[in-house]
């Protein structure tokens, strides 16, 4: 989905990479363009810039979407983003190899220099990356939740039913990674087109998201910056850390808050 030439400039300017569900799309949307196209060619060959670019492909173990992965496309979108702009990438967890989601972590980071790690879902993750840093505006989500029906239906559809609740699918920043050094996956060397498909059959290769991420564990779970870590904060997250399965937390971390209103997990 590309912007209409000649729309508003307050209006985002976003691209979507990937498959386009136009189930329940109102005919005559004349701010939003849709494009049948290869999504990589579309965008290096595009001189359009852009605010938020999603990459949403299929699984990588599937023949040709790894040229969506590589260092190469990912200097191709931080090219076509704003200075403000930000990447977003999903990612499944399932079927892969700690390993190979080193090298997709490493690759991505090694392009974006600012950016940080959420969970959207049990067996999936979202890399978000821009060239300047930006912090959560828990303040400006909770107006956009009161103003948007569309907004609240559709975080309520995936277990979010409060706008604090999103603090439980955040993991880390990119400064609080810690990814060995590691061969990027580029053009010329396409590693995972080889590796995942094996992967996919291997019984090991789906690991639990504390081993293969590394992820700080009890006390040490974190909150986005820009999110004060008050005890209702920390009750907020807790409840999309239950969402996502992710109990290990919990305890430590509401434990001194068991008095506080609303800590009744």
């Amino acid at each position: 989905a590309v912007p209409v030439p000649g729309e508003r400039r307050e209006h985002l300017r976003h691209l979507l990479v990937g498959p386009v569900d136009l189930a329940g799309e109102r005919e005559h949307d004349v701010t939003r363009q849709v494009e049948v196209a290869d999504g990589r060619t579309a965008l290096m060959t595009s001189n359009r810039k852009y605010d938020l670019i999603c990459s949403e492909p299929s699984n990588l173990w599937v023949g040709g979407v790894g040229g969506l992965f590589t260092r190469e496309f990912y200097l191709a979108c931080q090219e076509k983003l704003e200075t403000q702009g930000v990447m977003c990438q999903w990612l499944q967890l399932y079927g892969m190899s700690p390993a190979e989601l080193q090298t997709v972590l490493g690759t991505f980071y090694g392009v974006f220099p600012e950016g940080t790690l959420w969970q959207s879902a049990a067996g999936d993750l979202l890399l978000i990356g821009s060239r300047e840093p930006h912090s959560l505006d828990l303040r400006r989500l909770r107006q956009l939740w009161k103003q948007s029906a569309k907004l609240r239906d559709d975080w309520v559809s995936i277990d979010l039913y409060r706008p604090e609740c999103l603090l439980g699918h955040y993991l880390q920043s990119r400064a609080q990674a810690e990814y060995p050094r590691i061969s990027p996956h580029t053009d010329d060397r396409p590693s995972l087109e080889f590796t995942t498909p094996i992967s996919y059959y291997l019984p090991d290769s789906v690991a639990t998201t504390p081993r293969l991420l590394r992820l700080p564990r009890g006390t040490d779970a974190c909150l986005p910056d820009g999110v004060a870590a008050t005890p209702g904060e920390w009750i907020e997250a807790a409840h999309g850390w239950l969402a996502l399965n992710r109990l290990e937390p919990i305890g430590p971390l509401l434990s001194p808050f068991k008095n506080e209103p609303g800590c009744s997990l």
